[in-house]
């Protein structure tokens, strides 16, 4: 067996292999014309592509991807990876990698490559030869099925440098991070406690249109501000589904936001017609109080008109707002990459991949090494909590506790909610009780009496609230609750909301307004005293 660099004069036998590995109903025909191929296994003009070769017969290969921008280029980013199960008998797999291996001891930088969840030896082979599981992305290409994809990592420790702080409020993205940094024995950044909120998703006078890149390109031209820091990396290979093969018809697409004609914040996006799927690449803004409304008009727009299946970005470590609005907006993090993003010569930033899923979630068609299944496990746990919410979500949208939350804020608090089932005559508190849980009635009737001998002084009916003042206050409760039918009850323990609000102190501000508002209102009416 040799190693070699593939040039054009390969597109042959290349084709040949690909229909081997993916058959011959890839979701991107264009994928097996002879002259696309032929200009990506170019030299010049294509990606970098190394194969194996028996007996004339190139039998598995690799590419190098071209990055977008030079801000990644120290990374290098393996894609199209076509290794038949025999090339893992043979060892034409192991050869392949061990060279990619070889090539970074001679360039340096960091190696990541995606593989599918359902292909376990891919997944062993990286283990074996020093790669570390970094993510794990649900639904992210269509491949034969629409599958899974794990992130492997390689790192290059000298390309890593100390990471930068990480922030209590965003617990999934701590958490992603500490597990990946451990993975690859990395120093452990410092957890600071910190108050910071997303950019408002909402900005009465913001004019939205849809435009090209020179108006983004010229928005920042005409307002430079060198205190302002990059929130979003783009610089990944711009190709299409799982081959990212290279497409001429997939254009950037604009939107601005204005107001009072002027341009103030914009963002930059693209449609993988493959995958489905909608990447955003880049977004600027003069202002903090513009670029939030932007990200919720343009994806409740692009949702409505390409229905994409989810909706990706890449965001630097350092930048606690972006990743708070779209924790916000519903993303949830699936990746995290240490020192992806180059600042400058000798400093490099961490990145954070996260998801919008506009599906319903499921784990299908994996089959995972152990190391792969507790980072899976991690990011699955993730999406469950977001599907358990989301039966929640309307429930707590309808509250007037809750008015003001963004769609984010909701789901976490959705998530703190549990959920059980009361029959008929069974008591879910007594006077005298301690009040530490707030109870919203999912299904069923709740009766409130003085007494459990009494009758009811009121009922409280689907989609009703009770149990409030003395959960806020800390009391114990004046009065008895007792399911007079069948009913399913969302339960609100106080440690546990004590624990969102440590973490999201904006969600329990608005709580308290609310109350406050609620209180206020009720003295006017019962007072006539403003």
């Amino acid at each position: 067996m040799i190693i070699r660099q593939a040039s054009s004069a390969d597109t042959p036998q290349w084709l040949e292999l690909l229909e081997a590995c993916i058959g011959e109903d890839y979701g991107d025909a264009a994928a097996y014309d002879p002259d696309r191929i032929s200009g990506c296994l170019d030299h010049e003009t294509g990606d970098e592509t190394w194969v194996v070769e028996s007996e004339g017969r190139i039998v598995a290969s690799f590419s190098i991807l071209n990055w977008f921008a030079a801000e990644s280029r120290h990374i290098l980013n393996l894609g199209r990876q076509l290794t038949p199960p025999e090339s893992f008998q043979d060892g034409a797999a192991v050869l392949l990698v061990k060279k990619i291996n070889e090539l970074q001891e001679q360039r340096g930088g960091s190696i990541i490559t995606r593989v599918l969840s359902s292909d376990l030896p891919s997944q062993l082979l990286c283990e074996n030869l020093g790669y570390q599981c970094v993510g794990f992305q649900p639904y992210k290409h269509l491949h034969k099925v629409r599958e899974g994809v794990l992130f492997f990592l390689k790192p290059s420790y000298s390309e890593i440098g100390n990471p930068l702080s990480l922030f209590q409020s965003l617990t999934g993205v701590t958490d992603l991070a500490l597990s990946v940094l451990n993975r690859i024995h990395s120093g452990i950044p410092e957890v600071i406690r910190d108050d910071s909120s997303g950019y408002p998703l909402n900005y009465q006078g913001l004019k939205f249109e849809k435009s090209d890149r020179e108006q983004l390109e010229l928005l920042k031209k005409e307002n430079p501000d060198p205190s302002q820091i990059i929130e979003i990396s783009g610089e990944f290979p711009r190709g299409l589904g799982y081959l990212r093969m290279l497409s001429k018809d997939t254009p950037v697409q604009t939107y601005i936001g204005r107001i009072n004609g002027k341009a103030t914040t914009g963002v930059d996006l693209y449609y993988d017609t493959v995958d489905r799927c909608l990447r955003i690449v880049d977004a600027y803004s003069v202002n903090d109080w513009c670029i939030g409304a932007l990200f919720a008009w343009v994806l409740e727009t692009i949702e409505k008109e390409l229905n994409p299946v989810f909706i990706e970005i890449d965001v630097l470590i350092n930048a606690p707002r972006m990743l708070k609005c779209l924790e916000n907006l519903g993303f949830l993090p699936v990746a995290y990459f240490p020192g992806f993003y180059r600042r400058s010569v000798e400093s490099l930033v961490d990145v954070v991949k996260l998801v919008k899923l506009n599906l319903v979630y499921s784990l299908e068609h994996t089959s995972l090494s152990s190391h792969s299944e507790e980072m899976v496990s991690r990011i699955h746990s993730g999406f469950q909590n977001q599907n358990r919410s989301e039966s929640y979500l309307e429930l707590l949208r309808n509250q007037p506790s809750f008015a003001g939350l963004h769609e984010g804020e909701l789901r976490k608090l959705a998530g703190c909610f549990k959920q059980k089932l009361y029959h008929p005559g069974n008591k879910v508190f007594k006077a005298g009780d301690p009040g530490d849980m707030v109870y919203i009635v999912m299904r069923g009737q709740v009766e409130i009496r003085r007494s459990e001998s009494e009758s009811a002084i009121m009922t409280v009916e689907a989609g009703g609230k009770y149990g409030e003042l003395a959960f806020l206050e800390d009391q114990v409760h004046s009065v008895s609750a007792i399911a007079n039918q069948a009913c399913i009850l969302l339960e609100l323990h106080r440690e546990d909301y004590q624990h969102l609000v440590f973490q999201n102190p904006q969600i329990g501000l608005t709580v308290l307004r609310n109350v406050a508002r609620a209180i206020s209102k009720g003295l006017k009416k019962h007072t006539g005293i403003v």
